[in-house]
């Protein structure tokens, strides 16, 4: 009888080889869900931070055809908007523009038309995600390209 007493009253501390499993492995199931939240929170980040350049670009043309009555001569809209560098003398302004990760450049240029497009960088974090390209133009028309599908989309994502 004094051998169980002395199993009963003994005092054990510390955790068990599953409780331990258990915690470890919760741990390792929040620590997935917030790399995947994360992940799409940046990814958001860089897509708005590329659509303000464009927006940017959209007024800058309509205040040039405000002034002038049409949008820059074919293919020299680089040259007459301030976001290319450009200064209203031939050649001045850069082709693309870096911003975050992505290029914004125009995919047309004409007096009557534009359309302004922002490019994954070639070597960014968004060259191979869902979302290609995004693109605006003077009719305010907004188009993304859909990597999954490979097919275009209208609007913007996350709008």
């Amino acid at each position: 009888m004094k051998q169980k007493n002395i199993i009963l009253n003994s005092n054990k501390k510390g955790f068990t080889l599953i409780e331990l499993m258990i915690v470890i492995a919760i741990v390792g199931i929040l620590a997935a869900v917030a790399m995947v939240m994360y992940s799409g929170a940046r990814d958001r980040g860089y897509i708005t931070e590329a659509k303000e350049p464009l927006m940017r670009v959209v007024q800058e043309e309509e205040n040039y055809k405000a002034e002038h009555g049409a949008y820059p001569p074919n293919g020299t809209h680089k040259d007459y908007l301030p976001f290319f560098g450009g200064n209203g003398t031939s050649g001045s302004g850069s082709a693309s523009v870096h911003v975050g990760e992505y290029d914004v450049a125009f995919a047309v240029n004409t007096s009557t038309a534009f359309t302004v497009r922002a490019t994954p960088s070639a070597s960014g974090k968004m060259a191979h995600k869902k979302y290609g390209w995004m693109e605006i133009n003077q009719n305010m028309i907004k188009q993304y390209y859909d990597n999954d599908t490979s097919s275009t989309k209208s609007g913007w994502p996350y709008e």
